[in-house]
């Protein structure tokens, strides 16, 4: 080739070259960046998010689509924008959204990016109070927020959709089946087998007592049970009778999808196909299955041990591992949409391609699991009940045994388990005359309800709205509230108690009131009855070595609680004595009389003698759990002396009589000193007697000075040797305590003087 042709053939490829690249979009599509694809539980206000892109020009622009259908037949096409965002509002709740963006340079367009999906949140998810939790009548009720909202819906009843019915059995039940509200059944141990016929539960005779484990019916006059060692027992309307089905394995689990094809699997893999009358068996994986769900002859599902799936399409069992822990049960609402759940709540689901992992919330077994038109239930160990209503919440459960078998159809259902448990559907539920719904700030995160019924099981579910959407309510979630108050003191079966008493209680919270009774009787026949704002009330009772039995309750605007557990106390029979010490020596000449306070009495009564039969008392009232003498007794003298307390209505019986003997003078120094000086009474109303001894005749200074050292009395007295009484009176003086000083020449004493 010689040079000319090369030159031109260089031109060409370069003209060919540009016009290749000139032909091109000049601008690249926008890389998606959020809400990422296929994610779930996005809010109805998503913010559509994606990179910018340069351009040929500055003029750079983007168009965004937003679809409910994957082809985008029924795109929104939002207007064009220099921002790398668009801001959505009011879209449905659970639903799948598709979107796209294009960018301009100038009015140059480029392809479409990648087509995303997301999804957004189905319903409310409700955290606080938690399930079965014992509340007071004010608790506070959380929830994980939702932005773009106009308000949020909370609903109350006493009354739940699902019951606890009487079996009359207490066998554990393993499968149950509702063909509608008036033809259901349960089977389980022993061959227990029971009809429901919309009213009551009877027994049908199966003719086995092996286990049974699960039922299915075609229609009332068409029903299968299977149990373990191969069970197969046949309903055709009137009686059960027994199939040979070929297999002495254990049967799990049973499904039809007509009278002439229905599945039943098992121990060691097992599965049992029948087609118009003949039962064909295979292992196609030798884990023990659990559970089985036909869509149709070509299109059926099984679970088991070992994480295992197997799907049937009509020619061959396929298997595969899903997920982490075994399956024990399976269902599937149409080709794209199953679900298998197992051990520690794990649930997998299945979307038409793939088997995607989901959060039930809990991490107990699940045993089962059905679905009706409106959402699903799956139940398991210990009473575990989780619903789907678009995402799965755990919802109120009314056993804490464990949960084998549910079933819904239509407004249908059954629940069933261990002991004989059985709850059935009755209803929507929250249709009482207590039901009502609180509308909520769109911007809460919490409610604080009030007022609710005591001792009451209380329902509730939430929903969220906006303009254009309320979504679905949020699973039944439940709790009980305190039935009434708890006690706290006195303690219950207290005896020898004083007759005034702190009778104290817990706070019951959401209580405005608080009602106490009191009687002397347990059946509160002409009980003392008050009412108290606080957590305490003091009552004083009247008579002495008497039972007393008591208790309260709360109330608020619109309810009164039971009463509480009634607590008894039984009150004092006499005084308990102190001081001077029973057979007490060297006792002052005019002692101080002390003994135990016994709260709630108005008086006390003394008895002081020198024979133990008080025929010649002297007799005293004291206010206040001691006496001070007021008349000197005779040294060297044994006294004798009892007490007694008054009540406005009674006196308890005298106290044991103690006695003591008074000082001599040997027992006072040979010279003026502390032991010399007794005052009394102490405390006085400013009348009382000082008694000095002497050791000789002399002069003594006596002073009187207030705290701050102000001296209120002074004078000399001339004493003589021996006991010397000084009477005082200072009628004047206010109450409070004061110094003493006495003295001589040689020395000085100082005592406390008590004026009240």
């Amino acid at each position: 080739m010689n040079m000319k042709n090369i030159y031109s053939l260089v031109i060409v490829l370069i003209f060919l070259f540009s016009a290749q690249v000139w032909g091109q979009n000049r601008i690249y599509s926008p890389n998606l960046r959020a809400p990422e694809n296929g994610q779930i539980d996005q809010y109805p206000d998503v913010v559509l998010d994606w990179d910018a892109v340069t351009g040929q020009t500055t003029d750079i622009t983007y168009e965004a689509q937003l679809a409910a259908k994957s082809d985008f037949s029924d795109a929104i096409t939002f207007p064009r924008t220099e921002l790398t965002a668009e801001f959505l509002e009011d879209l449905e709740f659970d639903k799948v959204y598709y979107w796209r963006v294009k960018a301009y340079d100038a009015d140059e367009p480029s392809d479409w990016s990648e087509e995303w999906s997301f999804k957004v949140v189905s319903t409310v998810s409700v955290t606080s109070p938690k399930i079965g939790k014992l509340e007071y009548a004010n608790p506070l009720v959380k929830w994980d927020t939702i932005s773009g909202l106009s308000k949020y819906e909370l609903q109350l009843d006493t009354v739940f959709n699902w019951k606890v019915e009487n079996a009359e059995t207490t066998n554990d039940i393993l499968g149950t089946f509702s063909l509608d509200d008036s033809h259901s059944w349960v089977v389980g141990e022993g061959g227990l087998i029971k009809f429901y016929d919309g009213t009551s539960w009877t027994d049908q005779d199966g003719g086995t007592t092996e286990n049974l484990n699960a039922v299915f019916f075609i229609d009332p006059d068409d029903g299968y049970a299977v149990g373990d060692n191969g069970t197969v027992l046949f309903f055709d309307g009137t009686a059960w009778t027994s199939i040979v089905a070929g297999t002495t394995n254990d049967l799990s689990s049973v499904y039809y999808v007509d009278a002439d094809n229905g599945w039943a699997v098992g121990a060691s893999g097992i599965i049992l196909n029948y087609s118009s009358g003949t039962w064909t068996q295979s292992t196609p994986d030798n884990n023990d299955l659990f559970g089985v769900y036909a869509l149709s002859n070509t299109n059926v599902w099984a679970c088991g041990a070992g994480k295992i799936v197997l799907h049937y399409d009509g020619t061959e069992w396929t298997s595969e591992v899903v997920g982490s822990k075994d399956h024990y049960a399976v269902w599937f609402t149409d080709a794209n949409n199953g679900w298998v759940v197992g051990k520690s709540g794990k649930i997998d689901y299945f979307n038409g391609n793939e088997w995607i992992p989901q959060n039930s919330g809990i991490s107990k077994d699940l045993y089962a699991v059905s679905f009706n038109s409106s959402g699903g239930y799956a139940v398991g160990k210990s009473g575990s009940v989780v619903q789907f209503l678009g995402q799965w919440q755990q919802a109120t459960s009314l056993s804490e045994e464990n949960l084998n078998a549910v079933w819904l159809n239509g407004d249908a259902g059954t629940m069933a388990g261990n002991s004989g448990t059985l709850i059935i559907k009755t209803g929507e539920g929250f249709n009482s005359t207590f039901a009502h719904i609180l509308n909520v700030p769109f911007d809460s995160a919490s409610y604080q309800l009030e007022d609710l019924p005591f001792g009451s099981n209380i329902y509730y579910r939430m929903r969220a709205l906006h303009s254009q959407d309320t979504s679905v309510w949020s699973a039944t979630r439940s709790f009980p509230t305190y039935s009434t108050v708890e006690l706290k003191s006195p303690d219950d079966g207290l005896t020898d108690s004083d007759l005034g008493q702190l009778f104290e209680w817990k706070v019951y919270k959401g209580a405005s009131q608080y009602f106490f009774e009191i009687a002397d009787n347990e059946n509160f026949e002409n009980a003392f009855t008050f009412a108290s704002d606080s957590t305490s009330i003091n009552f004083a009772t009247f008579y002495f070595d008497t039972k007393w039995w008591w208790h309260v309750k709360a109330a608020h605007q619109f309810d009164v609680s039971d009463w509480s557990d009634t607590w008894t106390f039984t009150t004092k029979n006499t005084v308990s004595l102190d001081s001077p010490e029973d057979n007490a020596k060297d006792v002052a000449f005019c002692p101080l009389y002390e003994w135990q306070e016994i709260i709630g009495v108005s008086s006390y009564q003394i008895w002081i003698d020198t024979t133990a039969d008080f025929l010649t008392a002297n007799k005293a009232t004291a206010k206040t759990p001691f006496f001070q003498c007021n008349t000197p007794l005779k040294r060297e003298t044994q006294y004798y002396w009892k007490v007694r307390a008054i009540s406005t209505l009674d006196s308890s019986a005298f106290s044991p009589t103690w006695s003591f003997t008074t000082e001599g003078y040997t027992g006072i120094e040979d010279h003026f000193g502390d032991n010399s000086i007794e005052i009394y009474p102490n405390p006085n109303k400013g009348n009382f007697t000082l008694r000095i001894y002497s050791p000789a005749g002399e002069t003594y200074q006596i002073s009187v000075l207030d705290l701050t050292g102000k001296q209120i009395y002074q004078e000399n007295r001339e004493t003589k040797p021996g006991d010397n009484e000084i009477n005082l009176n200072f009628p004047d003086v206010k109450a409070g305590m004061y110094m003493l000083h006495i003295k001589n020449r040689n020395d000085e004493v100082s005592k406390k003087l008590f004026i009240n």
